[in-house]
């Protein structure tokens, strides 16, 4: 009989990124199915080759590679309709909190500028014209604000988690750049990637004072680009910038975001991707 320790581990899935890793990772591991995530990240080049490959591979062993695949299969389809899995903050990797846990409260404060209430041992964290809070022994990231219009699901979370472990002490650099302008972002925010902007397009195609006035409801600062334009400010060290064209004769509604050409020295691309989704849900509630 054929032994675990004796199956070859095989690749079964090139994954997009590491919010797709994380889920697949804890579906197979909830069915029983041991599971490696090979990541293409070479700190010696850089990231370089993250562009062309993905972000890694997920290696089953060969005996349930058929069982996987299929697992895998059911996963990718709900990630797309935006499933269950996809909205579930539990499936977070739980690394994510044993790293903040580890780490200083007082290094997390000068790299994220954030707050940190030692009495009570949670964080407060701008976000947009809110608050949020982050309780690391409890693992839960939820609003101040009860009747706050956010939604604590998965893409939040990571959002929060990414954010409070990655960022990093630097000054705004002052330059905005769009999604192709970020170090990787020519190669990823393509497909089912692409920034979410559609539903902005949709509503506000003609209806200038309206998109105005959801990007003041979150705060948004109003600028004189395109036929209108607000900057918002979701995290500390990460200013927004939304743009719009306006529907005429002869072209559809465009909208754009823009971005400071720092914001990867705090998220990786598919948290940018992430946030993007998250903001503009809000504007259009």
């Amino acid at each position: 009989m054929k032994t675990l320790e004796s199956d070859e581990f095989v690749s079964i899935h090139t994954i997009a990124n590491q919010f797709e890793g994380d889920i697949l990772k804890s579906a197979l591991e909830e069915e029983g199915i041991p599971v490696i995530v090979r990541t293409f990240h070479d700190t010696a080049y850089d990231g370089i080759y993250i562009p062309q490959k993905g972000w890694g591979q997920l290696m089953v062993p060969s005996g349930f590679e058929q069982r996987s695949r299929s697992v895998v299969g059911d996963i990718l389809k709900d990630i797309e309709k935006g499933g269950s899995r996809y909205e579930n903050p539990q499936n977070i990797d739980p690394e994510f909190w044993e790293r903040l846990l580890s780490v200083s409260p007082e290094d997390v404060v000068a790299r994220a500028k954030v707050h940190y209430d030692e009495n009570k041992n949670v964080y407060r964290i701008p976000f947009l014209n809110e608050t949020v809070i982050c309780r690391p022994e409890d693992r839960l990231i939820y609003p101040e604000n009860p009747k706050s219009k956010i939604t604590s699901n998965f893409q939040f979370y990571l959002i929060i988690l990414t954010y409070l472990l990655e960022a990093s002490d630097m000054e705004l650099s002052g330059v905005f750049v769009n999604e192709k302008g970020i170090r990787g972002g020519e190669f990823f925010f393509k497909g089912p990637h692409m920034l979410l902007t559609k539903n902005l397009e949709t509503k506000f195609a003609r209806d200038r004072d309206g998109f105005l006035l959801a990007g003041r409801s979150l705060g948004g600062e109003e600028l004189n680009i395109g036929d209108a334009a607000f900057k918002l400010w979701p995290l500390p060290r990460i200013p927004l910038v939304y743009i719009l064209w306006l529907e005429d004769e002869e072209f559809p509604a465009k909208v754009a975001v823009n971005f400071d050409s720092t914001i990867d020295q705090h998220l990786p691309l598919d948290v940018i991707w992430a946030l993007v989704n998250v903001v503009s849900e809000l504007l259009v509630k």
